[in-house]
């Protein structure tokens, strides 16, 4: 189990997002991950992948989103790289309004809390017109 690797290239579209999930999820199948594990790693994978797709390129067109997941004894590394406009999830987006009920609160806003949550780590950084998102899980 220990290095083993899935790399897959998304077109920047929501429907990419699907190919994402069930790609993890048969490798999770196949390398024996805890249920739980693969359900918060899909959820993190999700929210993060969907955030690229629907915020990173305002200006439209074509753009490739990178996803390697790296398994190691006990903990997997999600690493997600694109070309879109920088911005660092984890620092800049707005913490969630977790007051009143759910029907009061507006909609969004809870993806970066629930990756927060997730994942054991979570990491941004820009480099050379690239953002690199990483997240850890361990078990």
């Amino acid at each position: 189990m220990d290095g083993a690797r899935l790399d897959l290239v998304l077109d920047n579209r929501t429907d990419e997002v699907a190919r994402l999930l069930a790609a993890f999820e048969a490798f999770a199948a196949g390398h024996g991950l805890p249920h739980k594990v693969t359900m918060q790693v899909m959820l993190a994978l999700e929210e993060l992948a969907v955030n690229i797709v629907r915020h990173a390129f305002p200006e439209g067109g074509r753009h490739r989103i990178e996803i390697g997941l790296e398994l190691g004894a006990d903990h997997l590394v999600c690493d997600l790289r694109d070309d879109g406009l920088a911005f660092d999830p984890f620092a800049q987006a707005p913490p969630p309004d977790l007051t009143g009920s759910t029907a009061e609160r507006r909609v969004g806003g809870l993806g970066v809390h629930l990756v927060r949550r997730m994942m054991d780590e979570v990491a941004y950084r820009r480099d050379g017109g690239i953002n690199h998102t990483r997240a850890v899980k361990r078990w």
